[in-house]
C-alpha cells in the first residue's frame, strides 16, 4: 500500500494550468528552485509586504 502511495505521488505530472500563479513574471523571482514550483491547490499566499 506504501508502494502504491509512493507511485502515486511522484508519477503526478502537473498541467501548466496547475502552476499558473508560479509562472507569473512577478512571482518567478520568489520561486526557490526553478523546477520544484507549487501548484495552485497547495501554494502558500502571502501579502505583498510579506513577498518582496
Amino acid at each position: 500500500k506504501l508502494q502504491n502511495q509512493l507511485q502515486l505521488i511522484t508519477s503526478f505530472k502537473p498541467a501548466d494550468f496547475h502552476c499558473t500563479s508560479a509562472h507569473k513574471s512577478f512571482n518567478v523571482s520568489k520561486n526557490r528552485d526553478a523546477s520544484i514550483v507549487p501548484i495552485e491547490s497547495a501554494r502558500v499566499v502571502c501579502a505583498n509586504h510579506e513577498c518582496r
